[in-house]
């Protein structure tokens, strides 16, 4: 016996704002390894790029693509929600 929780936003759109998050710290992680800066962050025009090519790509590409793809623009809201959880996070750590 399980319990089943149903939360329609979390089912719809937990996916699209985690990933902006881990994709961010991803490519800090990579940099840094790469560059051998272990002081390397991200500036917030790179933050804009990756989530720029995560809405082209994401929901006007893909979707053009194939369609196994759908464009759901409340995704590029939920993307936008997850690169400000990361700027959040980002700027906490720094105090």
């Amino acid at each position: 016996m399980y319990a089943h929780f149903n939360v329609p936003f979390l089912d719809n759109y937990l996916d699209p704002v985690i990933a902006m998050p881990i994709l961010l710290y991803a490519v800090l992680w990579e940099r840094r390894i790469l560059l051998k800066d272990k002081n390397m962050t991200l500036s917030y025009t790179e933050i804009l790029g990756y989530f720029l090519l995560m809405v082209i790509f994401g929901e006007i590409i893909f979707p053009l693509m194939s369609n196994k793809f759908t464009a759901d623009y409340w995704d590029v809201l939920a993307y936008a929600i997850g690169t400000l959880l990361y700027i959040g996070s980002k700027e906490a750590s720094n105090t």
